[in-house]
């Protein structure tokens, strides 16, 4: 026993990131496909996967890395199943990434994991929409924040973090925001500790900006300079009247003040580590203010995971000296195997009651996938709807925040453009008039579908008022569904 134990700690990398990954399949698995982030995601990518196009035939309002690389690799097989199976190129490195952070900040191996497995257990739900750019950016911010550590005492960091921003920037352009000013925040506080901190940063600018410019270079060169901006950066005016505030904001916002002045009074009398903890301060700042302008728990838990990493290794910092304990390590490890053993029994659960539930139809699009019972009560008897309009030949478009359960199975042959996904912000300038510019285009005699409100409000929030009510306005109503109209055109 003591030689396995022996065996374990010195591997310990190889066990852990097996561990993390059985941990993971206990979030991923759990995964409903009409949880609406998962079914945009995966439906976009289907459509670039199949020969669409990014910003001209796809409603994508985030810069382009995450996309360009998983529709790559969702292409290999196409199917729901396959984009689950992806989330383990996330989910996994994510949290793996978070241990190997606490590690080079000087927490022992057994405190790392265990609060590694407690941070993925609050962080549970970032797991459950499948892969996305929230997920992958934020990938990328940690492993960009353990770079910071493992190389910043080297020759070629600024080339390593130059890149890390970019990257990060590439696929989420708020979140590569908050990475740029975290360097900002770091390299002003070291003005007295650091040799040449300004310098250094300048010159980690100077790459992200050769780098950024070789990216706008591209799409000039492919002419998708214009879409690009379009998309990404023309509706954000439009995208910050999405704002909206989970009920517990007010006592998250007091809490990370709070906490904050805590950790500052802990830097300033130089806790252990306390050169550390500025650095992971400085980081988890910027990213917790990307939570703008959705103010909901799954924003909160995305963007306070650097935050939650603070918390626990500020209080580590506070009770080092108990952790050499014999008594204390004795408790530590039981709360570790305890923590271990409910996670195993959590993915085992998650992964049998996604086999029971899942749809089995092999060759199926969404095979793989579990559809939620509000989802078949909404989607079932529209469903039947339109297999009937497909009978008769009738042209039909469907302007749903649900439009993707049908109009992938019309993918490459049509596609239902910005109509897929229709939020307010994700149109560009033209705002939610881009939608009436396409209705516009379709022929005389096409049925529209739409969503309706029910009980004076939208399934979601984000929809915009003004298409139904130009649709409403201009259109003959031919019938309703629980939470959808028929109009013709």
């Amino acid at each position: 026993m003591t030689k396995l134990k022996a065996f374990v700690t010195k591997h310990d990398n190889l066990f852990v990131f097996l561990l993390l990954t059985l941990i993971s399949a206990g979030f991923i698995f759990r995964n409903e496909i009409f949880g609406y982030d998962g079914l945009w995601v995966f439906g976009n990518l289907y459509k670039l996967a199949n020969g669409f196009h990014i910003y001209e035939d796809v409603n994508i309002i985030t810069f382009p890395l995450f996309y360009e690389v998983f529709k790559t690799l969702l292409s290999l097989f196409n199917n729901y199943l396959w984009y689950l199976m992806l989330n383990f190129l996330i989910i996994t490195p994510l949290y793996y990434t978070i241990y190997q952070i606490f590690k080079i900040c000087n927490v022992k191996k057994i405190v790392a994991l265990l609060f590694t497995m407690l941070i993925a257990f609050i962080t549970v739900r970032i797991g459950f929409f499948g892969p996305s750019y929230n997920t992958f950016a934020l990938l990328l911010y940690l492993l960009g924040l353990f770079l910071f550590f493992k190389k910043k005492d080297s020759k070629y960091s600024f080339i390593i973090q130059g890149l890390m921003t970019f990257l990060v920037l590439l696929t989420h352009q708020k979140l590569g925001a908050a990475y740029v000013c975290s360097l900002l925040i770091f390299h002003l506080f070291s003005i007295k500790t650091e040799k040449k901190p300004i310098i250094n940063l300048i010159k980690t600018y100077s790459i992200t900006f050769i780098l950024a410019a070789l990216f706008v270079l591209v799409l000039f060169l492919t002419n998708k300079l214009n879409t690009f901006i379009d998309l990404t950066l023309g509706g954000m005016g439009s995208f910050t009247n999405n704002c909206s505030f989970h009920i517990a904001a007010p006592f998250y916002l007091s809490g990370i003040f709070a906490f904050f002045v805590f950790t500052i009074i802990c830097i300033k009398k130089k806790v252990n580590n306390y050169t550390a903890l500025k650095t992971l301060v400085c980081f988890s700042i910027p990213a917790l203010l990307v939570v703008y302008p959705i103010f909901n728990g799954y924003h909160f838990t995305l963007y306070f995971t650097v935050f939650f990493i603070v918390i626990f290794f500020t209080f580590y910092n506070i009770f080092v000296k108990l952790v050499d304990n014999k008594t204390i390590d004795k408790i530590l490890k039981i709360f570790t195997t305890i923590a271990i053993i409910f996670f195993i029994i959590n993915s085992i659960i998650s992964v049998v009651h996604w086999g029971i539930k899942c749809n089995k139809t092999p060759g199926d699009l969404y095979f793989g996938s579990v559809l939620d019972k509000n989802m078949q009560a909404y989607t079932g008897e529209l469903s039947e709807y339109i297999d009937t309009l497909k009978e008769q030949n009738i042209n039909y478009r469907i302007v749903s925040i649900h439009a993707m359960i049908f109009t992938l199975y019309d993918v490459p042959e049509k596609n239902n453009s910005f109509c897929d996904m229709p939020l307010r912000g994700n149109f560009g300038k033209e705002d939610w008039h881009r939608i009436i510019n396409i209705l516009d285009q379709d022929p005389e005699g096409t049925y529209i579908i739409v969503d309706k409100k029910v009980d004076d409000k939208f399934l979601i929030y984000q929809f915009p008022e003004g298409v139904f009510n130009y649709i409403n306005d201009n259109y003959k109503h031919v019938k309703d569904f629980e939470v959808y109209s028929v109009y013709e055109k």
